[in-house]
């Protein structure tokens, strides 16, 4: 295994090139550029190349201006390590106090006179322990999140796509990838309750939020265990179904102004379009929350959709359901709830909703980042399905 591995010295440590595999000799790549390959089709050259000092195989910076340590972690959208002494007392991964001991790498190529060494996981060291982070893991799942990144709540997309055009470029990476991923850090944090990470720290590794809050990322089925188990989780979805059920705070202005132009004053359960005429005083359609505002205080786009006076009614009552799978939205009747309606009454309802449930692409926003957050509705439709 060749490894890109800290070794303390006074001051701030240096990082060298230990280890080796068949066929590779150091001296024989001397002033050779390293590049990095993370899988997933992330690559990128480091700036650095191999030097020989003291007959050791030192790594030193050529057109790069942040450490290749530094730069895989950016890539890896990790906070950013340090060469210092760390903290014995930090218990994370979190910006400034931990650092990266080894980046390890069972294969190299060289390929247009770079070093190509195909890295499998890096060993992210804090006070109290060490982290084994391996790319085959991280790196799918991270390119998933990123190829998806418009389901994610808008100020997120917006720090996912800015970073991601920084840090998963050609190389070298510069300090500007290191700040994309401060920045979707501060952004992430503001999502933690929602995803049951409240005491989640905005210079810690984001990732969590991120795969939680990604429709690409797996959202669990509302049907299934997770939902069930452990008791902590039950519990959390009581306290969402009495917030569901109970009394629900004021919209917003701003909120029912950017849900009606997102959907066009068009109900997404039954597509009636019943925009405010100007014979009248407003729309026959209502601003809905997906979430309660008095709990979540969500005015965000993605935790808002448009639905006639019969089906809002239907909705906030928790008759109808919205859910999403499979890249697909659906309507459905609660079965928990359902026969305290009359056949009749609930043929009404269902007249006009899609035959099959599947609701038609163009009853949603054009934008996807506007489109409802599945992991809103699994938590809505979870809660309320709850017994």
């Amino acid at each position: 295994m060749i490894r890109i591995a800290y070794r303390s010295g006074g001051g701030r440590g240096v990082y060298e090139l230990s280890g080796s595999v068949e066929g590779f000799e150091h001296q024989k790549h001397v002033d050779r550029e390293i590049a990095i390959d993370l899988g997933s089709g992330v690559r990128f050259r480091t700036g650095a190349v191999l030097t020989n000092q003291g007959g050791k195989p030192r790594i030193k910076l050529l057109d790069a201006t942040i450490h290749v340590h530094r730069q895989v972690a950016a890539a890896m959208m990790l906070p950013k390590p340090t060469r210092s002494d760390i903290d014995p007392n930090s218990m994370m991964i979190a910006a400034g106090v931990y650092r990266i001991s080894s980046i390890d790498c069972p294969s190299f190529h060289v390929d247009g006179g770079l070093l190509w060494l195909d890295v499998v996981e890096i060993h992210a060291k804090f006070g109290t322990g060490e982290e084994v982070i391996r790319t085959s893991d991280r790196m799918p799942r991270l390119a998933a999140m990123v190829a998806q990144a418009d389901m994610l709540p808008a100020e997120l997309a917006e720090s996912v796509v800015a970073w991601k055009k920084s840090a998963w470029s050609t190389g070298p990476l510069q300090a500007e990838a290191e700040q994309g991923v401060t920045r979707i850090c501060k952004a992430s944090v503001s999502y933690g309750d929602v995803v049951d990470m409240a005491n989640h720290l905005e210079s810690q590794d984001s990732f969590p939020i991120l795969a939680s809050l990604s429709a690409s990322a797996g959202i669990p089925e509302p049907v299934s265990g997770y939902w069930e188990e452990p008791k902590a989780v039950k519990k959390r979805l009581q306290k969402l179904k009495q917030a569901l059920v109970g009394v629900r705070g004021p919209t917003s202005d701003k909120f029912r102004r950017t849900v009606q132009r997102n959907y066009g004053s068009r109900c997404l359960a039954c597509g009636i379009r019943l925009p405010k005429i100007s014979t009248g005083q407003r729309a026959g359609v209502e601003a809905a929350h997906i979430l309660p505002h008095a709990r979540y205080e969500g005015d965000e786009a993605d935790n808002g959709i448009m639905l006639c006076r019969l089906h809002h009614w239907a909705f906030d009552e928790g008759l109808l359901l919205i859910t999403y799978a499979n890249g697909t939205y659906r309507t459905k009747f609660n079965e928990a709830v359902r026969e305290q309606i009359d056949e009749a009454s609930l043929a009404i309802l269902a007249r006009d909703l899609p035959p099959n449930g599947t609701i038609p692409t163009d009853r949603l926003p054009r934008k996807v980042s506007h489109r409802p957050n599945p992991l809103y509705l699994s938590m809505r439709t979870a809660a309320l399905t709850l017994t």
